[in-house]
């Protein structure tokens, strides 16, 4: 699928990278990338030392330093450089519709809820009991994980922003958005508590990383930042990868980090964007990546649900009950909000099918999906509403290939 990419070029020539005055340029957009040579990192430090640039982030595996500079001529000087490959570094962010919170929450019956219809409407409850046969371990890639909530697993592990142990004696999540993200996967059930996750037990079926990737404020990250994050995700054992969060410009390097992760078998989920538009958000709109729209409870698509070619699937997203910060439990809003219950799904099934591929459990939650809005694949509901249970019996009847596909050709349409 050939995707519209919003490159810098763009970006320049409507005055948004760069703010001129009679006396010089400055860049309003200061983060970029320059992608190297193999062997060439140790002379791209030194030119980007002596330009005066101020590196932000090495990404080895990419060949990829991500800097800052103020001035265009500086930027200019750097491009003219024929050792380096240089991009600008997009914003990242979560885009939250802010919440309200559950005040009565004195019981695991919060599930008859009418916020937690999500739960129910993905067959949660209707899938097999019994103990999964390969643990499947997902990575939130958000603001953080209450590790001391009440109705949250505490054997979560993690990092805070690539840098370090992320968990602590307060709660890491001072935001909202990743703590409800998780609950919505994996908030522990039949505990006689709060809510309850896609998957109530996920403490025995492969348990969280969390890459605190936002701060405090959710306030904007970078695709590099990201594309170090999936990496730390996959190197940490992540097979299930949510992504709550985007923006609307194409990031080469990024791209390149999820098609990484694809090949290691990783299964990269990411919400379709709340603009409720007609434009692609990325990183869900990479081939490489599920991109999910919002549902509401009577299975209509939520009017700020992104619609592209390259939805895939879509689920519960709107007034979505869950676990927030401080032992509350909130209702929010979003793209932001299907996305867990699908990552919650996919791993839930897999950890019943170990034998199969990140390609194999994309492939049956899209065949299983509960097709809505025009008969078969639309840009709104993409294959339609994803579903435990049927995906579950689909790889039953039809088995697995345990292929890791190369190129798009393997992925079904998006």
């Amino acid at each position: 699928m050939k995707l519209s990419k919003i490159s810098l070029a763009t970006l320049t020539a409507v005055g948004l990278a760069i703010s001129s005055s009679a006396s010089a340029s400055t860049l309003v957009h200061k983060r970029f990338v320059a992608e190297y040579s193999e062997n060439k990192k140790a002379e791209v430090i030194q030119t980007l030392n002596e330009a005066g640039a101020d590196i932000k982030l090495e990404l080895d595996s990419l060949d990829t330093i991500a800097f800052e500079v103020d001035s265009l001529e500086t930027l200019r000087n750097l491009r003219a450089n024929s050792n380096l490959k240089i991009e600008m570094d997009p914003i990242r962010t979560v885009t939250p519709s802010g919440f309200t919170k559950i005040e009565d929450h004195t019981d695991d019956p919060l599930k008859t809820h009418p916020s937690l219809y999500g739960i129910h409407m993905v067959q949660s409850g209707d899938f097999p009991t019994g103990a999964a046969a390969n643990p499947s371990k997902i990575c939130v890639i958000d603001t953080g994980y209450d590790i001391a909530h009440e109705d949250l697993p505490k054997n979560a592990m993690g990092t805070n922003d690539l840098s370090g142990p992320w968990y602590g004696p307060l709660p890491e999540d001072l935001h909202y958005h990743g703590t409800h993200v998780a609950g919505t996967i994996g908030a522990i059930g039949n505990n006689g508590i709060g809510v309850s996750g896609v998957i109530p037990n996920v403490e025995d079926t492969g348990g969280f990383y969390i890459v605190r990737f936002f701060d405090s404020e959710g306030g904007v990250a970078y695709a590099s930042g990201l594309a170090g994050a999936v990496e730390d995700c996959m190197n940490n054992g992540a097979n299930v990868v949510n992504m709550s969060l985007g923006g609307p410009v194409y990031s080469k390097i990024e791209e390149r980090a999820f098609e990484r992760a694809r090949k290691a078998g990783i299964l990269s989920i990411a919400a379709a964007g709340n603009d409720g538009v007609s434009t692609h958000s990325y990183p869900a709109s990479y081939d490489s990546v599920m991109s999910v729209g919002a549902l509401d409870s009577a299975k209509v698509i939520a009017d700020f649900s992104q619609t592209t070619s390259q939805v895939e699937i879509s689920a519960p997203g709107v007034s979505v009950g869950s676990t927030g910060p401080g032992n509350e439990y909130i209702i929010a809003s979003g793209t932001s909000m299907a996305t867990p219950h699908v990552v919650g799904v996919a791993a839930l099934v897999w950890s019943h099918y170990p034998h199969c591929s990140n390609f194999d459990i994309r492939t049956a939650l899209k065949a299983s999906a509960e097709d809505l809005g025009e008969p078969g694949h639309d840009y709104a509901y993409g294959a339609g509403l994803v579903q435990a249970k049927a995906a579950y019996d689909y790889l039953a009847t039809n088995g697995c290939t345990g292929r890791i596909c190369k190129g798009k050709e393997c992925d079904p349409a998006k």
